[in-house]
C-alpha cells in the first residue's frame, strides 16, 4: 500500500442479521455476527457520525505520516498489519478482516470504541515521532562526525575509533613481551622535500 492508495469498505448487514458482506476495493468477504454492535440512542448515533469524520481524518492523517516516515527511513521495506497474534500484509489483512472482540468489545458503546481506538493511535503517532526525532539526532549526529573527519587533518583529528583495539584477536595491536604496537604520525610538508 502506498500513501496514494486509498481503500473503501463497505459493510452490510443480512436479513437475519447474523452475517456482514465487507466489500473493498481487495475483494468480497463474509464475516459473522453473533451479536449486535452497541449503537446507542439515534441522537448518540448523529453525534458519532460527525466524531467519526473528524476521527477519520485525524487518523488518515496520521497514518499517512507514519508511512511517509517510514518509506524515508526504509524506501524497501515492507508493509505488514500485526493484528490478533497475526503479522500479514496489508492486502490480506483486508481480505481477512475480522472483528477484533477483545479490544472493540461489541457491547461497548461504538463511541467509546471510537475514543479507544483514536486514543491508541495517537499514542502510536507520539511513539513514532519520539523515535523518528531519536533517529534524527543520529543521523545528525553520523553527518557531523563525518564531515568533522573529513575535514580534519591526523594532526587534529581524534583517533580513537581507529587506535583502540575493537576486539581480543585485533590483528592491528600486537602486545607481547617483546614487542609492542606503536602509533606514528609522519607530517611531511611538501614545501621541505627537496
Amino acid at each position: 500500500m502506498s500513501a496514494s492508495q486509498e481503500v473503501w469498505i463497505v459493510a452490510a448487514g443480512s436479513k437475519d442479521g447474523r452475517e456482514a458482506k465487507m466489500v473493498s476495493s481487495f475483494g468480497a468477504s463474509n464475516f459473522a455476527v453473533d451479536k449486535a454492535i452497541n449503537g446507542g440512542s439515534f441522537d448518540g448515533l448523529v453525534t458519532l457520525t460527525e466524531d467519526l469524520a473528524k476521527a477519520d481524518n485525524q487518523l488518515d492523517s496520521i497514518v499517512h505520516r507514519i508511512e511517509r516516515q517510514y518509506m524515508e527511513v526504509d524506501p524497501a521495506g515492507a508493509f505488514v498489519v500485526k493484528a490478533q497474534g497475526k503479522e500479514q500484509n496489508f492486502d490480506n489483512y483486508i481480505k481477512d478482516w475480522q472483528w477484533d472482540e477483545s479490544k472493540y468489545p461489541k457491547d461497548r458503546p461504538l463511541a467509546d470504541n471510537m475514543k479507544f481506538l483514536t486514543s491508541t493511535v495517537t499514542k502510536l503517532d507520539e511513539e513514532v515521532r519520539t523515535k523518528m526525532g531519536q533517529f534524527n539526532d543520529y543521523r545528525t549526529q553520523k553527518g557531523n562526525i563525518a564531515k568533522k573527519d573529513a575535514t580534519t587533518s591526523l594532526p587534529t583529528r581524534d583517533l580513537v575509533d581507529l587506535l583502540i583495539p575493537n576486539a581480543e584477536n585485533d590483528q592491528r595491536f600486537v602486545y607481547t613481551e617483546h614487542l609492542t604496537t606503536v602509533c606514528v604520525i609522519l607530517l611531511v610538508r611538501p614545501n621541505l622535500i627537496s
